[in-house]
C-alpha cells in the first residue's frame, strides 16, 4: 500500500532538515492568531506543534499553522515540508507537489521531499515518475529499509517482479 512520508523516512535521520539556515530556531514569530498572548514562541516550538497536529490527523489545523509561520518566514524549509505533508494527508496532491518542489529547490537532498513526490506520482498512477523520485530518495538514504521496501514494491507493480537487489543510480555513486 501507499506509505506516508513519515513512515518512509525516519525523522531522526541526519538528512532530515529540521532547521533551516534561512530562519534560525531561536527567532520569535509575530503573535499567534489562535493564542494572542503568546507572541514569543521560538520557531522550533511551532515546528513541533505542526508535527504533533499532523501525527494526530489534524492536517487542516497544521496547514493553518504552517501558513502563519510562512507569513513571517516564507522560505523556512521545514515548514514548507510539513505543509506539504499535511496537504498530502488532506488529499491535495497538486498543492503538496508544488510545496515539495519548493523544498527541493531549497534543499536538493531532501529525502522526505523525494519520498513525498514518489507517493504523489504513485497515487496518480505514474509509475515511472514515482520510481524516479524514490530512486533519488534511495540514492540519498540507501540504508533506509522503508524506502528500499517501497521501491521494490513499485518495481514489482510496474515490471511484474522486483529486482533481486537494488543498485544505486549513477547519481548515487
Amino acid at each position: 500500500g501507499i506509505m506516508r512520508t513519515e513512515e518512509m523516512v525516519d525523522n531522526q535521520s541526519p538528512l532530515v532538515d529540521n532547521a533551516s539556515p534561512l530562519a534560525p530556531d531561536a527567532s520569535p514569530l509575530a503573535p499567534n492568531p489562535s493564542n494572542p498572548t503568546d507572541d514569543t514562541r521560538p520557531l522550533a516550538q511551532f515546528t513541533d506543534e505542526i508535527r504533533t497536529l499532523i501525527q494526530g490527523s489534524r492536517s487542516g489545523e497544521a496547514i493553518k499553522l504552517c501558513r502563519h509561520v510562512l507569513r513571517y518566514y516564507p522560505k523556512h524549509v521545514a515548514t514548507l515540508r510539513q505543509m506539504a505533508e499535511a496537504a498530502l494527508e488532506e488529499g491535495d496532491l497538486a498543492g503538496a507537489q508544488e510545496l515539495l518542489q519548493r523544498v527541493l529547490s531549497a534543499d536538493p537532498e531532501s529525502v522526505i521531499a523525494y519520498a513525498g513526490l514518489a507517493i504523489i506520482h504513485d497515487q496518480q498512477r505514474r509509475a515511472d515518475e514515482a520510481i524516479w523520485h524514490l530512486e533519488c530518495a534511495y540514492d540519498l538514504a540507501p540504508a533506509n529499509l522503508e524506502i528500499r521496501k517501497e521501491l521494490l514494491r513499485l518495481y514489482a507493480a510496474r515490471d511484474g517482479q522486483a529486482p533481486s537487489r537494488l543498485k544505486l543510480t549513477p547519481c548515487g555513486l
